[in-house]
Formats: structure tokens, sequence, C-alpha cells
């Protein structure tokens, strides 16, 4: 049981050619070379073929198979207007936002498929595998991590969540689901923060990982606080830390989140919405390093991203 709290903890605290300038002779060559051979016009029936074809190749792959885009529900579409009357703290969480695409483009990130290595760092010593990740929103996350022959899947939802290993289902440590709960209310909270009325205050800058970071705080009606560390430079999100539930049932812990390496990813049935996600994370309990994750490939709003596979005690091929 300790081996599958430890590699759960670690899932849960979770991305030549070129041309040297012509010297004036050899440009003036050049043009006289062009114009003694020209090439001929395609014909009036060829042009109109090839844009047909791209007419129709443009037209199935901004729309997609359906044809059919998200529609947002009336709360969501709360979420992307910018507030007008800004402060400080806001001004440099709404840059942020900017940075990633924006306000409209994160709102329609409903969900995300995505695969790449991980390390766990456990009592035994540091392992390495596979790991693949399913996020459906509002609080639905499962993830399947490989190590050798060895398989291990968990999965939380809004109802619970269940951890699967060596054939053997069990129910998620109700430690490990008040934590996953923690995480949760979380979710979001930099596009919402004004919609459900919580503090934001600027706490000041501060050096981390050698690059200057502002320091913002969130503090819900709950009086649940996280701290964004957001670089000055770049205006991206590059440490996130909070206080919660031990997931041994022991008190409470500091979590703390380091994203990096941020490349942009296209909305599959919105072509001209983007966002920029991060590919990598360093994961901490306590000041000490519990894991890191390095993601090759995120997809996003994936087809293959469903409810089901949030109830099911399965693994997915």
């Amino acid at each position: 049981m300790t081996k599958r709290i430890q590699l759960w903890l670690f899932v849960s605290l979770l991305t030549c050619t070129f041309s040297l300038p012509l010297s004036p002779a050899l440009a003036a060559k050049k043009t006289l070379k062009k114009k003694a051979t020209k090439r001929k016009k395609p014909s009036k029936r060829k042009v109109t073929k090839r844009k047909k074809k791209r007419y129709k190749k443009r037209k199935t792959s901004s729309k997609g198979k359906k044809g059919k885009a998200y529609v947002l529900r009336p709360e969501e579409k709360a979420l992307i207007e910018v507030p007008k009357k800004l402060t400080k703290a806001e001004k440099i969480i709404e840059a942020m936002l900017k940075r990633m695409g924006g306000r409209k483009a994160l709102v329609h990130v409903r969900s995300t498929l995505s695969t790449g290595t991980s390390q766990a760092v456990t009592a035994l010593g540091e392992r390495t595998g596979k790991i693949k990740t399913y996020m459906l929103k509002p609080h639905s996350q499962r993830t399947e991590l490989r190590f050798g022959s060895m398989l291990f899947v968990q999965a939380f939802n809004e109802v619970g969540g269940w951890l699967r290993q060596g054939g053997v289902t069990l129910p998620l440590p109700k430690a490990m689901v008040e934590m996953a709960k923690e995480e949760a209310i979380r979710t979001d909270i930099e596009l919402r923060y004004r919609r459900d009325k919580m503090k934001v205050k600027l706490l000041g800058k501060r050096t981390i990982r050698g690059k200057s970071c502002w320091i913002v705080l969130f503090t819900d009606t709950k009086n649940n606080r996280t701290t964004y560390y957001i670089t000055r430079g770049r205006k991206l999100l590059l440490k996130r830390s909070y206080t919660g539930p031990s997931p041994l049932g022991q008190g409470k812990v500091r979590f703390s989140t380091y994203l990096g390496k941020y490349r942009w990813f296209s909305l599959p049935k919105q072509r001209k919405l983007r966002v920029k996600l991060p590919l990598h994370i360093d994961n901490y309990m306590d000041g000490k390093k519990i894991g890191a994750i390095q993601f090759r490939k995120i997809k996003v709003n994936s087809p293959k991203v469903k409810a089901s596979l949030f109830a099911q005690q399965s693994p997915v091929d």
C-alpha cells in the first residue's frame, strides 16, 4: 500500500536550409535568366481543381469531422470578459493569461490528453517510466503510469476515486481524496478569481530558479490560499504553491509545482484559437522533490477523453 501511495502522490502533484545574399552581378544574371525562361501559366481548368482541393482541405481541417465547435455555457462566457478596473496584481494575472493565449482560448480548453515520461522519487530510489494523463474539466483526471512491466492506473472525479495496480483495484484512501479535492478547487483560479470573489494580492518580487518573478496570492471565500510566481519577463507561471492535507493523513504539508518549457497548442475545431501549455513539471512536497514529468505530446480537446474513462477500472490501450 505504501508503494501505491508514493506513486499516486507523485502523479497527482502533477511539454536547415538558408540562402546567402547574392552579389549585384549574380542577382542581375538571375533576373535575366528568369525573364528568358518564363513558365507557362497553368490552364484555368487545373487552377480551378487546385482551388477546390485547397478549399475542401481547409474547410475540413478547420471544422473537424462534425464541423461543430464547442459551445460555451453561460457561466463560461462570463469568464471571457476582462474586468475593466484592475489592481496591479490583477494586471499581472491578465498579462499572464494574454501570453498563454487569452481568456477566450483558455476557456475553450475542455480536456487534455498528454503523453511523456515520468520520474518518481520514492523510498526505493528514482524510477523512470511512461506516463499518460487524461484531464476533463471541471474535476476529472486519470493517470496511467508504466514502470517496466508494471502498470499503475489512478482516476478521480467529482464522486471519488480509485487506483489499480497488479490487477487489484482499490478505492482511494480518504486522505488522498481530500488532497485531490484541494487540488480541484484550485483549477483555473486565474480565470475565475473575479467571478468567485477571490482576493488577489501582490506580495512583491522574488528570484526563482534564476528568474525574477512577481508573487501573487489568491485567497478564496473559504480562506484557501494559493501562491503564483509569475516571471516578469515572459509573463508565464513558473511556480505554484499551497498548503493542504497530507496524502498520508498526517497534518498539512506544502505542495509546490514548477512549470517550464511552454509550447503552443491549437484547438482542433477552432484553428484561430491556441493556448500555451507547459511540457515540463517538477513536483515538491515540503521542499523535497517527489517527481518530475516531461510531456512529449499534448492533445487539447481530444475526442478520446470521455467521462467513462474516469468511472471504469481498466487501463486504456
